[in-house]
């Protein structure tokens, strides 16, 4: 090394600036770092050139991070078009299907008029027939003979029309299943999960009674599996029922001695359900509806809402024993083995000086459902919306005083969505992730659109499924 030179790891040294640094450095002022000590001084470098040049070096970083992302985002919109032209397209079969079907109605209609003229016609021969041959010959036999013949053909006729029907329904669910199928396989990243600005149809609808069933079916909460199975809590009935896609009932089974009160998937093989004034929740296989393991939560309640997150679970107390006026909510950590651990309790009151005075001291009264985010807490007590951040502190509420909040849930964007119970109608209200919640509301489904006693719902792949009295509706 010649003499008077500073070393490169002497002037890192000296400056406080990391080797690697130093090393860029080099590379982006080159004679700075290679002059001797005279000239060093000279030059009048200092500590704010070792820092420009280190700025430099992030800022290419940055330009690169950037262009990656730019990559990324490049390569998200080519999905979503073709997530796009993909949606396009099943709803153009899903139209080409309905004329179909309207065709074959005219057709069935058609083929009834003309097989009600046979009949009236053929039997109007026949029994003239009979009735010249009674002049002569009596027969018995040949009367049981003409009779039998009309009704074979009748039923026979009878028994095309119910089949051509029959086949429209199973043509029509067997689209939906694939449609549901397809949205299923590109869940994971497309804009269509957004309600903010779609015009929902219903797709399907079916009934959640059974046979067995002593009384009208009161559907409580709504559930819906990667699979497309559909779990509803039936409290009037203390059932808990598995729908598939299509409405066929896969099981039920009884919740002795509580009537369920909400369900909610805890992972591929299992699902939880609460139960009213049960200080328990059951978990219960999702392939038969047995119960595998009961859970000890100390949350005696009419309501016990129900959401699960991950690892996180929320459950709603609307009869909490410490502050006797209001109610709470619990959030809980969900073991590997099913366990409930790490007890936190929010009331929706905080005495934090950023939040808002008229949200400060706006407790949960009476709560009777939750929904849980990786962001937030959203509970609705059948008269207010409360929006609560995960450590408890109040970041919404709604103000109008008609609104009768129930089930909720949250779409892909991170809009929330609630059933509206003095409206009988489904509103969305606009909360992106990144943003704020917004007094701008929406109204998504109401009675024109066939609601009559909504109570919960939920979203899966695209889909909106909506409890409303003993059926279930899906709405996409």
């Amino acid at each position: 090394m010649s003499e008077g030179c500073i070393p490169l790891r002497l002037i890192s040294r000296q400056q406080k600036v990391p080797l690697f640094r130093a090393k860029s450095m080099e590379k982006l002022h080159q004679p700075f770092v290679t002059c001797n000590s005279s000239s060093y001084k000279e030059s009048g470098a200092s500590g704010l050139e070792v820092k420009l040049a280190i700025m430099r070096s992030k800022l290419e970083e940055a330009e690169t991070i950037k262009a990656l992302h730019k990559e990324a985002i490049n390569n998200k919109e080519s999905k979503l078009a073709q997530y796009a032209d993909l949606y396009s397209r099943e709803t153009v079969k899903c139209n080409d299907l309905a004329k179909t079907v309207d065709y074959l109605t005219q057709k069935s209609t058609e083929l009834s008029q003309r097989e009600s003229k046979l009949e009236t016609s053929l039997k109007s021969h026949l029994e003239s027939k009979a009735h010249q041959n009674d002049d002569d010959d009596d027969d018995p036999k040949l009367k049981k003979n003409l009779s039998d013949y009309i009704e074979k053909n009748v039923c026979l006729a009878m028994g095309d029309l119910e089949t051509l029907s029959r086949f429209n329904q199973i043509k029509i669910l067997s689209l939906f299943k694939k449609k549901f199928e397809a949205f299923s396989s590109i869940h994971s990243f497309s804009s269509i999960h957004s309600f903010q600005t779609r015009k929902l149809e219903k797709m399907i609808s079916f009934s959640t009674r059974l046979s067995a069933d002593e009384n009208e079916p009161k559907i409580e909460g709504v559930a819906v599996d990667e699979e497309g199975n559909i779990y509803v809590a039936d409290s009037a009935n203390r059932l808990v029922k598995c729908f598939t896609i299509d409405g066929q009932c896969k099981w039920a089974t009884e919740t002795p001695p509580c009537p369920p009160y909400n369900v909610a998937i805890v992972n591929s093989k299992h699902i939880a359900v609460t139960k009213s004034y049960s200080a328990s929740l059951d978990i219960r296989r999702t392939d038969d509806g047995v119960k595998v393991k009961e859970v000890i939560h100390d949350v005696s309640c009419p309501c016990p809402g129900l959401a699960i997150c991950k690892d996180s679970v929320a459950i709603v107390d609307s009869r909490s024993s410490i502050t006797q006026r209001y109610g709470c909510i619990h959030i809980f950590k969900m073991t590997s083995d099913y366990n409930l651990i790490s007890k936190q309790t929010f009331y929706g009151i905080s005495n934090k000086p950023h939040i808002p005075p008229h949200m400060s001291f706006n407790p949960i009264l009476e709560p009777k459902y939750v929904h849980l985010t990786e962001r937030n807490i959203l509970i609705s007590d059948g008269m207010t919306l409360h929006v609560l951040s995960l450590e408890g502190d109040p970041v919404y509420i709604t103000t109008q005083s008609s609104t009768k909040p129930l089930g909720l849930c949250t779409d892909f964007a991170g809009n929330i969505l609630y059933v509206d119970k003095g409206q009988k109608q489904i509103t969305l209200k606009f909360y992106p992730y990144g943003g704020d919640v917004s007094i701008e509301e929406k109204c998504l489904l109401s009675k024109k659109d066939g609601l009559e006693d909504p109570t919960d719902l939920t979203i899966k792949h695209g889909h909106l499924f909506v409890s409303d009295g003993h059926m279930v509706k899906v709405f996409v």
